[in-house]
């Protein structure tokens, strides 16, 4: 029996000394992200918010997709309307109030104009600057505002205005917003340049109509 006894002792004691020891190691100290100051982009992320977001001093989203604009307001009636800020004017207190914009070479537009003009004790109220009415006169309403719609094609001297007019009375005032596509006639040119696009030119107009508010 105790022959036994020393075999199995010895073979434990074998094991113990063939077997790899195992060594505890210890647990990594978690470690945490360096302090961000307000505004700063943290090392290897983006700053909170929406990156490369920043808003545009000026710009509005709307019918001008962003656009920097010009607001023009009128006081004294109430009134206002906006557009963007690449048409420009001479004088803005002028009556009419003209703002332009030169069209893109290579067509016969030569350039674009709005126009506004207040008429004060008017008898009625309609356009009165252009000539050459075109179609019948039409009452529509835009934000809440019933205006007289009225179009025409000026044509003088080779040079075209086709036009567009909208008036409403505020009280005995004629407000009217009038949007010119001046043209030359293609005969004038020594070298025929194409026909501008009288529809797509438009889409402006009908954006800044869009805008107008009235007290």
């Amino acid at each position: 029996m105790r022959p036994i006894l020393y075999i199995v002792l010895i073979s434990t004691l074998c094991l113990a000394a063939c077997s790899p020891a195992l060594t505890a190691v210890p647990a990594q100290p978690t470690q945490k992200p360096a302090a961000v100051a307000p505004g700063q982009q943290p090392a290897g992320g983006q700053a909170g918010g929406m990156a490369g977001v920043h808003p545009q001093p000026g710009a509005t989203e709307g019918p001008f997709g962003g656009a920097d604009v010009i607001s023009y307001t009128n006081e004294k009636l109430g009134f206002s309307i906006q557009f963007p800020r690449v048409w420009q004017t001479a004088d803005e207190t002028a009556n009419p109030a003209i703002y332009e914009v030169p069209a893109s070479v290579g067509t016969t537009l030569v350039r674009k104009t709005f126009e506004i003009l207040t008429t004060d004790n008017a008898g009625g109220c309609k356009e009165t600057t252009y000539s050459g009415t075109s179609g019948s006169p039409e009452n529509v309403t835009i934000n809440g505002v019933n205006f007289l719609k009225e179009t025409g094609s000026d044509v003088g001297a080779g040079n075209i205005h086709d036009w567009t007019s909208y008036s409403v009375m505020k009280g005995s005032t004629c407000i009217n917003l009038t949007f010119v596509l001046h043209s030359v006639a293609a005969g004038v040119y020594s070298t025929e340049p194409a026909p501008f696009d009288r529809v797509e030119e438009s889409k402006m107009f009908d954006a800044m109509i869009s805008t107008f508010q009235l007290q």
